[in-house]
């Protein structure tokens, strides 16, 4: 996987500070070397996924996370949570999560948490937060764009430290639109988003993309899903793959002949 899945901007300065997902091995010499060309000293490191089924919360994945090095990276790690239970949050499944988290958490000061959490139960999982953080010293999440809402935010800034808030991929999923290929990110919905923002009484910090993505949709331009091994001679090399449209902001749709 590559180093990069995101980038966050500290809403008090340019900090810059990247997502890594889905990944065991530790960053190379080169790596560290542009991490430290860009004075990064903070990664956000995507240790595993936990599914709820029921009340149990299981691990779906998992990943190695590396130790702070001399170079001087910081490493948090990032619990991705899952459910399609209507009510995740009883007393036993909060209960074992708080096991889970505790464990994933130890000896480090600080956790991440990234939950896409309906607006119906933003009470519920701000509960479970408050008593998460009193096994982290700091904790923080990621958050849904209009969670900047006030409503939203009175509900769940007494329970984290941080929200980062994503600002890409909000929509219910990116589709051609008159063969116009949707972007990653536009200068006037972020803006608007950022705008949104400002108003947020806790420190937060805006996700945004840093990656190329390889996306397949068929005929009925419909998305099939995402190509993860991928490099750019490939497709501009392919001979069977013509540039049909796009452009603008950096997407662009080709067909096969």
């Amino acid at each position: 996987m590559v180093v990069s899945s995101a980038i966050a901007t500290s809403s008090f300065g340019f900090d810059i500070r990247y997502w890594v997902w889905q990944r065991d091995e530790p960053l190379d010499e080169q790596e560290l070397a542009e991490l430290a060309a860009q004075r990064v000293d903070t990664i956000y490191w995507h240790v595993g996924e936990l599914e709820n089924v029921g009340d149990a919360w299981r691990w779906k994945a998992r990943f190695k996370l590396p130790a702070s090095n001399a170079n001087g990276i910081r490493f948090v790690p990032v619990v991705r949570l899952v459910s399609r239970e209507k009510e995740p949050f009883s007393e036993a499944s909060t209960t074992g999560l708080v096991t889970h988290l505790s464990a994933a958490s130890a000896k480090q000061n600080e956790l991440q948490l990234d939950y896409d959490a309906p607006d119906r139960l933003l009470p519920e999982y701000a509960a479970v937060l408050k008593r998460i953080h009193q096994s982290v010293p700091k904790l923080t999440i990621t958050a849904l764009p209009h969670w900047s809402r006030s409503d939203h935010l009175k509900v769940l800034q007494a329970s984290v430290d941080e929200l980062l808030p994503m600002l890409y991929d909000y929509e219910a999923e990116p589709i051609l639109r008159d063969h116009t290929p949707l972007p990653l990110i536009a200068p006037d919905k972020i803006s608007k988003l950022i705008e949104d923002w400002r108003d947020c009484p806790k420190t937060w910090r805006a996700g945004l993309p840093t990656f190329a993505r390889l996306s397949v949709y068929d005929s009925n331009e419909k998305l099939r899903g995402q190509i993860r091994n991928w490099n750019w001679d490939e497709l501009c090399l392919n001979r069977i793959l013509v540039a049909a449209s796009g452009g603008r902001w950096g997407s662009f749709i080709l067909l096969a002949t």
